[in-house]
């Protein structure tokens, strides 16, 4: 239907980072939500997956964490923390190269919607879990003016296109399906922080890799769509005790 996830950030995961590099703390309201949800006490290891560039350690601020970044594109690996206690796994996501019951803590943030298979996904976080683990899933909801601007503003101007497929009501039961039990599944408003109004066209031309438009196009589909990113959902679940 799409292009997996390997195969759109292996071409444009050198922007992404651009748009991270540019701008670390624009997205910090939202790593600070999800790292709540994660409820991450020492000692304990946590999968980011996909990782992306690393981008959520710098708003974890707990001691003798052991993190595993897992990420397909090596644009972005090569960029992931290399600090003690973290490794770094360069890989695709229908098979992940992590021990069954190996993992505390599993987060996906805002890349699941590149997923086409998240049942099988799902059913891989579930037994890289310890018994008693979490799993913490944010990303568009699918009815959102955040998913059409994804869906309709993204996919006209970026000229790899864009097909997210986002969260809907039945990810619930597919997680539950799998073995999970779902804790919560709700809303979390937050915002993306910026100086200025060049420097926000800029983070949205690389972060969504917007190479046919101009900035005149950006801030007219910032401001047509409501694209100021509040409306994330975060599915907060935890796997049954054994």
């Amino acid at each position: 239907m799409f292009d997996s996830y390997e195969d759109i950030f292996k071409k444009r995961a050198w922007r992404y980072h651009q748009a991270m590099k540019l701008c670390p703390q624009a997205r910090a309201e939202e790593f600070s939500l999800a790292v709540e949800y994660l409820d991450i006490k020492p000692n304990m290891t946590l999968c980011d997956i996909p990782s992306g560039g690393g981008y959520l350690k710098q708003f974890v601020f707990v001691d003798n964490v052991h993190y595993v970044f897992v990420e397909s594109s090596d644009s972005f690996a090569r960029h992931c923390p290399n600090d003690q206690g973290c490794s770094t796994l360069l890989s695709c996501l229908t098979q992940l190269p992590l021990a069954p019951s190996s993992a505390d803590r599993i987060i996906s943030l805002a890349a699941i919607h590149h997923v086409e298979n998240k049942q099988h996904f799902f059913e891989q976080c579930l037994e890289l879990l310890k018994p008693g683990g979490l799993l913490v899933v944010g990303d568009v909801d699918g009815g959102s003016d955040m998913a059409r601007f994804l869906n309709v503003f993204v996919h006209q101007y970026n000229s790899m296109g864009h097909e997210g497929v986002f969260l809907t009501e039945g990810m619930e039961k597919s997680l539950e399906s799998v073995g999970f039990d779902v804790v919560s599944n709700e809303y979390k408003p937050f915002t993306w922080e910026f100086n200025s109004v060049p420097e926000a066209l800029s983070f949205f031309r690389d972060l969504f890799g917007l190479d046919l438009a101009s900035d005149e196009d950006i801030l007219a589909g910032i401001i047509e769509y409501g694209a100021d990113p509040d409306n994330m959902k975060l599915c907060y679940t935890g796997r049954h005790e054994k």
